[in-house]
Formats: structure tokens, C-alpha cells, sequence
């Protein structure tokens, strides 16, 4: 931990630090009644700043270097999902300033949600996404870039982003937010299995439940259907086949087939691709604002970025992207002239990443 003092930050050394000190900290830091720790280690974070040691019972900054004790500390973050029908999946959100706010999805993926899930007392994550509608309850943005390695145990010591004005802008123009899918509880799980399917193609998942297929259930993102019950483009069978007829982006989530007590899981991603509104040849003009179009789709939504063949970075300056993906230039410049590459990355599960770049061949007009 630092404070703030002459014009930069220094590491803080005192022989009376206690939990009151710990508390007024956290509380300080926008960590409002989350307690901290009682145990040997306890933690505090600036941000995504690097944790630095604290070391107690030291009465000089000399003294202070030598002591080697290793004593880090960070509050505690509280989590909850919500915005779904469903208590083991939604939008993740912490308490952070005295009210609940969201995560931006920039960074985010399985190995956030382990952790998630883990703190929440949920046995092991299922996905980082839930597939269906989350309800948009106007919750803010304060916390974005969170990179957990999937072993901690809570949030809390994730390295990431705290507070709104660290947050890159394009975070604002993302209404869902980061999302986390657990396994429920309470349930006998025979097997797990992610499906990779493509938008408009056929598909069928077969329930066998102990090599037994009659009376079985489906449970589509916690909403059950019955034999016979779905739409057409959506079938079940009495074999306990469930078809699907030209993959939807809303078919993404997770599909339950069930027979007793015992569950099988299969966890659908919809592969994303760059959708028809991203031309490989773009005009803008000079001394006018300009837009340069991408979007994509998948499900999970895939994550959209820029940069510039041999050119500098697009992270600032006259450059915002946009909540579609679109790159926005303030004012086109004749030094925009040029080929751009639009890079589109979608996560799916542990260790899995899919990414696709298309090049954008710009051509400035003259005013």
C-alpha cells in the first residue's frame, strides 16, 4: 500500500498499525463495511497498482527496508450476481463506495469468473457468461481490467482497476458487463461439456442419463421446457434429443438434462464472427469527423479492438471506440490515410480464446 505525498507515491511504514488502521483505510479507499481480515494476512489495493509490503514495528524508513517481514494487506470485496431469473449466474457486481456497481468486460474471462464462483461458495465455475437476458437495472461502472489466475480465493486479491476515472471510456458504451455462470449446488453432475456452434447451423444434444434417455428434462437458462413443448425451431423429442434449427445468438447458455437427482451440463458458445457492417474499404473526409466501422456478434459478445498498421496507438488522442465496436475520429486527418486492423476476441472457457482480425483499408478524402 502508498500514499499520496510531495507530488508522488511512497510506501508507508508504521510500529502502531492495527485493524483500525487497516478499516479506516478500506473505508477510505471506498470499501464501505466489508470488514477485513482477522488472520496474519490481510491486504489493501490502489487500483491495479503492484501490492507493496507492509512492515509493522519499524520506527525509521531504514529500519523499515531491513525488516523483511512479510505482511501485505487488502480489503475485503464484497460480490453478488444479479440481473437474472437464476441464484448461480448474472451480472457480477461489487460494493464499492457505499452501493453496488459492475464490472466492465474489458480483460474479463473464465479464470475471473473461478474466482467469482469460489467466493460465492458455488464448487466450480461452469462459464463467463449465462447466455440469457440480464436485466439493465442502471448499475454504474467501477472496476474494469480485473486478470485473476484463478486460484484466489476472492476478488479481493485480483490485481485490476478501481474507481470510475480509471476506466477507459468504451466501458460506459457496455451495458451488460461482466457476467459469471457457477455450477448450482446441491446437484449430482455426470459430465460437463462445452459446444462450440455456429450462427445458422443445425444442432442436436442427446440426453443420457446412466444409459437411461426416457424421462429426462431440459432446463434452457434456468427455464424448464417439456417433450414436445418448445418451439419449432427448438425441439425436444421423446428419446430426450433436443434439436436446434438455425443457431440463434440467444441460444448460447446452458442447457440441463436431468433425470432424478443426477445432471448433465452442456455449456453452448456461439462462435462470433465480424457481421456484414464492416466493409474491407472505407472513405472518410478530412476535416470532418469520422467513423470507421466494425461490428461483430457471438455469444458471448466478442471484445472489439484497433490499432493501425505501422501507425501509433489508437488508445487516445481523436480515437473513441464506440458501444458497437466502430472506431469515432474527432477530426480526420490526412495521416489517417491507411490500413487499420479491427481485431475481435471472444473467450470461451478455460484456456480457450478465438481472435479475428480484418483489415480496413482507409482512404481520406480531401475537405
Amino acid at each position: 500500500m502508498e500514499i499520496y505525498t510531495n507530488s508522488s507515491w511512497q510506501k508507508l511504514c508504521t510500529s502502531q498499525w492495527d485493524e483500525a488502521d487497516l478499516y479506516s483505510t478500506c473505508m477510505a479507499m471506498g470499501y464501505y463495511n466489508n470488514g477485513v481480515y482477522a488472520n496474519d494476512t490481510w491486504y489493501a489495493e490502489r487500483g491495479n497498482a503492484s501490492k507493496e509490503s507492509i512492515y509493522p514495528n519499524c520506527t525509521t524508513p531504514t529500519k523499515c527496508q531491513k525488516n523483511l517481514a512479510k505482511k501485505h494487506q487488502f480489503c475485503k470485496v464484497p460480490v453478488r450476481l444479479n440481473g437474472a431469473d437464476m441464484e448461480y449466474g448474472g451480472r457480477v457486481e461489487v460494493f464499492y463506495k457505499g452501493k453496488w456497481v459492475k464490472i466492465c468486460r474489458n480483460g474479463w474471462d473464465f479464470d475471473d469468473v473461478k474466482v467469482i464462483c469460489r467466493q460465492l461458495g458455488f464448487e466450480e465455475a461452469l462459464a463467463e457468461f449465462i447466455g440469457s437476458d440480464v436485466k439493465d437495472e442502471g448499475i454504474p461502472f467501477a472496476m474494469s481490467d480485473v486478470s485473476c489466475n484463478g486460484d484466489e480465493p476472492e476478488l479481493a486479491s485480483c490485481a485490476r482497476i478501481d474507481g470510475k476515472a480509471n476506466i477507459s471510456p468504451q466501458c460506459f458504451s457496455d451495458d451488460e458487463g461482466s457476467q459469471a455462470l457457477c455450477q448450482p449446488k446441491n446437484k449430482k453432475v455426470l459430465d460437463k461439456t462445452k459446444l462450440y456452434f455456429n450462427i445458422g447451423s443445425n444442432e442436436k444434444l442427446l440426453c443420457s442419463v446412466h444409459k437411461e434417455t426416457s424421462f429426462t428434462r431440459w432446463v434452457i437458462n434456468g427455464v424448464q421446457h417439456k417433450t414436445n413443448s418448445t418451439s419449432q425451431r427448438i425441439r425436444i423429442k421423446e428419446a430426450g434429443e433436443l434439436f436446434i434449427d438455425k443457431v440463434q445468438l440467444s441460444d448460447a447458455g446452458l442447457y440441463e438434462c436431468s433425470r432424478l437427482e443426477y445432471v448433465r451440463y452442456y455449456i453452448v458458445y456461439v462462435n462470433a464472427k465480424f457481421t456484414e457492417n464492416t466493409p474491407e474499404k472505407q472513405t472518410m473526409i478530412a476535416g470532418a469527423p469520422g467513423i470507421i466501422n466494425c461490428s461483430a456478434e457471438g455469444n458471448p459478445s466478442p471484445q472489439i479492438s484497433w490499432r493501425k498498421k505501422g501507425g501509433k496507438s489508437l488508445s487516445q488522442g481523436p480515437f473513441t471506440q464506440l458501444s458497437n465496436g466502430s472506431l469515432h475520429i474527432r477530426l480526420v486527418q490526412p495521416e489517417d490515410n491507411g490500413t487499420f486492423i479491427c481485431t475481435i476476441k471472444q473467450t470461451k472457457g478455460t484456456k480457450r480464446v478465438t481472435s479475428y482480425d480484418k483489415n480496413i483499408i482507409v482512404t481520406v478524402m480531401g475537405e
